[in-house]
């Protein structure tokens, strides 16, 4: 179990790099992952336009949200040695739980 947390910050690691490159040129530049209202008026302001939206979008996916997938799949089942679904099931259901975590404790602040 102790390993399981120590990759839950990993995770958390990487999702917080992938978060901070992806404001790196202004905060804007994420207002994907905010409700489609959000994203329509930062359209309609011309902070951004909905092709740059969706090239962020790809983006953040392949080198924020999958590398973190990656990593919890690989320490799970090589390092932490889990055989069988519900084994690794539960260990990626903490890392995720934890991820998810990290998430509301930035939303609180907002």
């Amino acid at each position: 179990m102790p390993m399981v947390i120590i990759e839950g910050f990993v995770v958390c690691l990487i999702l917080l790099v992938a978060c901070v490159v992806g404001i790196a040129n202004g905060a804007v530049n994420l207002v994907f992952l905010y409700e489609k209202e959000v994203q329509e008026k930062a359209v309609e302001t011309g902070l951004i336009t909905r092709e740059k939206i969706k090239r962020n979008q790809l983006l953040f996916m392949l080198f924020g949200m999958l590398p973190c997938w990656i990593f919890m799949i690989c320490s799970v089942y090589w390092i932490n040695g889990a055989r069988g679904f519900f084994e690794g099931f539960w260990q990626i259901l903490f890392l995720q739980i934890m991820m998810e975590f990290i998430n509301l404790i930035k939303s609180i602040e907002e």
